[in-house]
């Protein structure tokens, strides 16, 4: 036997669905994110390299580069998860039909994967200068406690750094004048590394969210291509149906 079910209004997800608001949610997250880590980890760069100079001059250190340079991949995230977010709503699928669904997939897809990989790139570096930055403040606040009746001398420590960075001005006696400077909890960047993780760790959970979430919805819209015909028994009707088989005889 042939039963008949009328197709749905509209094949498009709706603006209010559930997955589109947590998609939404996820991509507003992903931005915010990203662009409190350029700053966060941008801060704690500095303070590391404010401590470092206390001991060895690192010279016209150009850390604004950086900067430009997490504040592009924000930038670029930002008009990335706009984008296929609109697609993902069709807001302007009909512009984007005359490249096809298969290559706005492809794109879609490519796009996202490459964003991803950047983002666990810069997670990989964040975690070895928090690492490095770890071991150089815990061995320094070893010091800290003594530093009030003597100094220390690194020099004797750290010769074979001594002599790798000789052309540089080296000062690697630890006295009381550099305290604050390496001792304060207020100049600790512990926090501020761990912080900056944290939140391009959400960055990269909001971005690859969103772009399951659009590959899916494109995938979906792709492959769910019903069969139609005309109804049988309504001669010269123009409307069509979805037809559904059932197996067997009732």
């Amino acid at each position: 036997s042939t039963f008949y079910m009328a197709p749905p209004s509209s094949r498009y997800a709706s603006p209010h669905s559930p997955s589109v608001v947590i998609s939404i949610v996820a991509a507003v997250v992903a931005v915010l994110a990203s662009s409190s880590f350029s700053v966060v980890y941008v801060r704690a760069l500095r303070g590391f390299a404010r401590q470092v100079e206390a001991f060895v001059s690192l010279g016209e250190w150009r850390v604004w580069l950086l900067q430009a340079g997490l504040a592009l991949l924000t930038c670029v995230l930002i008009v990335y998860l706009l984008m296929v977010h609109l697609a993902s709503l069709h807001m302007f699928s009909s512009r984007l039909n005359i490249l096809g669904i298969s290559c706005i997939l492809f794109l879609s897809s490519a796009g996202s994967q490459i964003l991803l990989l950047v983002w666990v790139v810069v997670l990989c570096g964040v975690c070895a200068m928090g690492l490095l930055y770890f071991i150089f403040i815990g061995g320094i606040y070893s010091f800290c406690a003594l530093v009030d009746q003597q100094c220390f001398d690194f020099k004797v420590l750290l010769p074979a750094i001594v002599r790798s960075v000789s052309k540089q001005k080296v000062d690697l006696i630890f006295c009381e004048e550099k305290k604050e400077l390496l001792c304060s909890a207020d100049n600790n960047m512990v926090w501020n590394f761990g912080v900056a993780f944290s939140l391009g760790f959400i960055a990269f959970i909001g971005l690859l969210w969103v772009q399951n979430s659009v590959v899916y919805s494109f995938g979906k819209r792709q492959g769910s291509s019903p069969i139609r015909k005309a109804a049988p028994g309504r001669k010269g009707a123009k409307s069509q149906e979805y037809e559904m088989t059932g197996m067997g005889n009732s």
